[in-house]
């Protein structure tokens, strides 16, 4: 990620946040359907990071979720302002295949809302089109400072364009609020802060950088004093919200199935399932050698 920083200024809603010149966010693009648009993280020359959400929709309870098809999406890098053509720096891609994760459930907390979209042709890398390296490690014991962004509101014209904003990152015990203990391996969480904006529709998608490297990605927001589920707003009203994103590490090896550029995931990244599995070979062996004594 080639990263530079802009001056932050507080914009006339009170919120510490800045809007970013060509070159300092070259990973965030804007993903564009008939289901609506959010953003997205490049992670490789033809292959998008994305929320599940983004590209699927709810049409009923009684009938299977509407999915984007595989080659209607429109993928734009290179631009910081919708209404914008840019097209010095602009780069229009469609994609050839959606990959939704196979236990996504819709609209539920820190159940997988992750995607991926092939595109029908690479991304040319330049200073203002570039890919983010995943973040695939263990979480340090401490909280990081780290950058969130994405293309905000989707129906106000006055937060259509790029913004980024500092957060306090947070993972593990206690770190989320609203959340159960089985949801925290999954969830980055950013600390609450009255100046911090909260995730809008359009900022679904796109990664939450630390240390330079995408940590987790825009997953949904919870009001913060109540726990009211709120989605995925248009941020029209300002509301005292908690930040949530989804943790990559632990989606390392679905992704790897796709991009194999991405770094080989520890065993740590795995969590509960790698101690599931040590513990039943540990159990079997005990009860093998039971038998051979018995016997």
């Amino acid at each position: 990620e080639r990263y530079t920083s802009p001056d932050t200024h507080e914009d006339d809603d009170g919120l510490n946040v800045t809007y970013p010149t060509f070159g300092t966010l070259t990973h965030v693009v804007l993903i564009s359907s008939k289901l609506g648009r959010c953003s997205g993280t490049l992670i490789s020359v033809d292959y998008v990071l994305t929320v599940a959400h983004c590209l699927v929709q709810e049409t009923s309870f009684w009938e299977p979720l509407k999915k984007a098809k595989d080659t209607e999406v429109k993928v734009t890098a290179g631009i910081i302002i919708l209404t914008s053509d840019e097209s010095g720096h602009r780069q229009d891609r469609y994609s050839s295949q959606i990959i939704i994760h196979p236990q996504y459930t819709f609209g539920r907390l820190a159940e997988h809302d992750v995607a991926l979209i092939k595109v029908n042709q690479p991304f040319n890398f330049t200073d203002t089109v570039f890919q983010a390296e995943l973040w695939i490690q263990p979480w340090p014991k401490h909280r990081m400072d780290c950058q969130s962004s994405g293309f905000g509101s989707m129906s106000d014209p006055k937060h259509a364009r790029l913004r980024m904003w500092d957060v306090v990152a947070l993972h593990g015990e206690q770190s989320c609020p609203c959340t159960k203990r089985f949801q925290w391996k999954r969830l980055v969480c950013a600390e609450p802060k009255d100046n911090v904006p909260q995730l809008c529709q359009g900022d679904a998608g796109s990664a939450l950088l630390c240390a330079n490297k995408a940590v987790g990605i825009a997953h949904m927001t919870r009001e913060r004093r109540t726990c009211d589920y709120l989605g995925y707003p248009d941020c029209s009203k300002r509301r005292s919200s908690l930040n949530i994103y989804t943790y990559m590490c632990p989606l390392g090896d679905w992704i790897k199935q796709y991009v194999p550029t991405v770094p080989e995931i520890p065993d740590s990244c795995r969590g509960h399932t790698i101690l599931t599995n040590r513990l039943l070979i540990a159990t079997c062996s005990v009860l093998l050698l039971l038998l051979a004594i018995h016997n």
